[in-house]
């Protein structure tokens, strides 16, 4: 299999700093992304999201220093690890009253197979070829108040989307103690792209836009030129927020 990387990371009109971070690592045979988002109007989300890029660069230089590679289960494993340590160096660098943190996606490819990693609200999509077209799927799942259990228990879609909580995160990188991550995994096949991004992108981007840049990624045009569809398309909205995203082709 052929894994291709491309990547973006910018400010957007109406921010002051980006608090968006991203990582791509690629050595011809595994792949590690990362897409981080500071969380807006709280304390140092630029160091928070930062600190996790520089977390996973440090992890991604010793995994390629080391003569016999983790195995795709320890690599998952590590990279959790990475996260969890994350969260409690941001715990530990403000007050208890501050909040300071960041989502993360992160997806790790090795071996033939792939696994996500994911807190807060960045997303991972999934892009196929189908008979019907381009299939577009959300992998990960977002972490905000409205998807948790007992609010659908409680609340009717229209009760939620009138809710003041709607849309809040419920979890990130470095704002409990107490620390878990979504992971999810898969057997990698050929022909498939995955495109992790920010809030900043997938609210100001539209399905069909994105479906027409993965898909024309699929059928071979340049990756750097299909990332500018989105990219353009988000600044055309407005780009209200930082945008960030990381696509991974496999072919």
């Amino acid at each position: 299999m052929i894994l291709r990387t491309c990547s973006f990371c910018d400010i957007g009109l109406m921010r002051e700093k980006n608090q968006d971070s991203v990582f791509c690592g690629a050595d011809g045979e595994s792949v590690l992304a990362a897409v981080a988002d500071g969380m807006g109007g709280h304390e140092k989300g630029e160091e928070a999201s930062g600190l996790i890029r520089e977390a996973l660069r440090d992890w991604w230089r010793a995994y390629r220093e080391k003569p016999e590679k983790p195995t795709f289960s320890e690599g998952a494993k590590e990279l959790s690890a990475v996260l969890a340590g994350c969260n409690a160096r941001i715990r530990a660098s403000v007050p208890e009253t501050v909040i300071c943190g960041s989502t993360a996606t992160l997806l790790w490819i090795s071996q033939g197979r792939w696994a996500l990693l994911s807190v807060g609200d960045s997303r991972c999509y999934l892009a196929r070829k189908s008979l019907l077209g381009i299939r577009l799927s959300q992998i990960s799942t977002d972490d905000v108040w409205e998807n948790q259990e007992e609010v659908q228990e409680h609340y009717t879609r229209a009760e939620m989307e009138l809710h003041p909580d709607y849309g809040s995160l419920t979890m990130a990188v470095g704002v409990k103690d107490a620390f878990s991550c979504e992971r999810k995994e898969g057997k990698l096949e050929r022909h498939s792209v995955f495109f992790l991004c920010s809030d900043g992108v997938y609210r100001f981007c539209g399905e069909g836009t994105l479906k027409k840049a993965l898909g024309d990624m699929l059928g071979g045009h340049d990756m750097r030129d299909c990332l500018y569809q989105i990219y353009q398309e988000v600044y055309e909205n407005g780009a209200p927020d930082n945008l960030s995203a990381a696509a991974v082709s496999v072919r």
